[in-house]
């Protein structure tokens, strides 16, 4: 019987162990992917701005709000795949969906 009841409290305390594992690892990742998710929208609202002010008095200044914003976004996502690396973060990342993203933006068309 005691055997039984060890049993029991070991499977229970392992289960909540990876639950809480779990749980942390996607809270984590989530909040990255959309600090991501943000900085591309970010881009692209200045991407259409700089296409808009490209040939008027304003283009250096949008240009230069558009290279911030690129720069904003290849950090985010280098940060994201950073956490996404880390060995504790592989399995539960793998199995929660989360995967590698690419920073496939476009140079400022001049």
């Amino acid at each position: 019987m005691t055997t039984v009841i060890a049993s029991f409290i070991a499977i229970v305390s392992t289960t909540a162990l990876i639950a809480q594992w779990f749980w942390l690892i996607w809270r984590e990742l989530n909040t990255k992917q959309k600090a991501v998710n943000a900085a591309k929208c970010q881009l692209s609202a200045s991407r259409q701005e700089y296409l808009r002010l490209r040939d008027g008095p304003e283009e250096e200044q949008a240009r230069g709000i558009l290279e911030r914003s690129q720069s904003i976004y290849k950090q985010s996502v280098r940060l994201y795949n950073d956490t996404l690396q880390k060995s504790l973060h592989i399995v539960p990342a793998f199995f929660l969906g989360f995967r590698r993203k690419f920073d496939d933006i476009e140079k400022p068309i001049k």
